[in-house]
């Protein structure tokens, strides 16, 4: 009788204590899931709208540089049409007034020499300043159409500079956002780790608490309803770790999701990248372009320069003809008085 009460006074305590620690762990399985499923729809929510609010921030960014970018570009172009018009229109008019101011000196030198031999001289002076003139004209406006074709080509470099700009910012945007997508991912997957560590734990103690059970019913046959019940608090419990492993599998499904997510951006990424290697290899060949124009452009200044030196050679070789007919004629001026006082 004595070892029968003992053994009912420690499957008392026994079942006390699993009771207690049944309590306990049905109070912390509803605390763990009402926490979980909180906090995983806080998460979700939280995320959903940061991803959201980052998208138009991204979007409202790209829509502004574009902006700015095609703002700051016509800008530029309207500027440089006006600059140009304007130095283009004070060139002719310079030249014309120049021009004009030349053909009234030049008439008026004319009209003052009265020798036949000065009157000549004036005339092929007249003819060759027309001439040269009119190269001068064709080399100035052969300049200014290779100037012109040059600054149209640096513009159009400014312009294609400045879409690879947006591109490279675009794929650096692309590349934040998959790291961001990664950290989520890590977080995610700790937390799935940490309830089936939970889930693990507690199926770990509902065994225990089922075999403290059945030794107990086998030391007394009376506990058998104490058995039934604590039966049923372990069905309990387990119907608690098949909810969390539910909410693990749905954890595993927005994982997956999450990874899909970040495949998608891996690809837009490499089609980011793919793009951008584009571009780089267009802007090489529009270098090359560049550089080649550059060259035949300077080749050319280098020709015209030759070929206006040369102009200005003749031109004061046509000069020093003039000065010594000039200086001829004069002479035979002086001549004629004392011929005439011979005659």
């Amino acid at each position: 009788e004595e070892e029968t009460r003992a053994a009912r006074a420690d499957a008392a305590a026994a079942l006390a204590s699993m009771e207690a620690e049944m309590q306990a762990e049905r109070q912390r399985l509803a605390r763990m899931r009402q926490k979980t499923q909180v906090g995983a729809l806080s998460k979700v929510k939280a995320v959903d709208e940061e991803r959201a609010e980052e998208l138009r921030r991204e979007r409202e960014e790209h829509e502004r540089i574009q902006r700015e970018e095609a703002a700051r570009a016509e800008a530029a172009l309207r500027e440089t049409e006006a600059r140009s018009a304007e130095e283009l229109a004070d060139m002719a008019a310079r030249a014309e007034e120049e021009k004009r101011d030349q053909v009234r000196r030049t008439m008026a030198r004319t009209l003052r020499k009265w020798d036949l031999a000065k009157l000549l001289a004036g005339w092929n002076s007249w003819k060759s300043f027309v001439a040269a003139d009119r190269a001068e004209e064709n080399t100035r406006m052969r300049l200014r159409g290779f100037m012109r074709t040059m600054i149209t080509r640096w513009h159009k470099g400014n312009l294609f500079q400045g879409f690879s700009q947006w591109r490279r910012a675009v794929a650096v945007g692309v590349k934040v956002e998959m790291d961001r997508l990664r950290e989520r991912t890590i977080e995610a997957e700790l937390e799935m780790q940490a309830a089936r560590d939970a889930a693990n734990a507690a199926n770990a103690r509902a065994r225990e608490a089922a075999r403290l059970a059945s030794e107990a019913a086998k030391v007394h046959p009376n506990l058998a309803q104490l058995h039934q019940r604590h039966q049923a608090e372990l069905r309990s419990a387990m119907d608690a770790a098949a909810d969390a492993k539910e909410r693990a599998a749905r954890n595993m499904e927005a994982f997956q999701r999450s990874e899909r997510a970040c495949q998608r951006l891996r690809e837009a990424g490499r089609g980011v990248i793919a793009e951008r290697d584009a571009a780089r290899a267009e802007a090489e060949e529009a270098k090359q372009v560049l550089s080649a124009t550059r060259a035949r452009v300077r080749e050319e200044f280098v020709k015209l320069r030759l070929q206006i030196d040369l102009e200005v050679k003749k031109n004061e070789g046509m000069r020093h003809a003039l000065e010594k007919a000039q200086r001829a004629a004069a002479k035979a001026a002086r001549e004629v008085p004392r011929l005439r006082d011979t005659l």
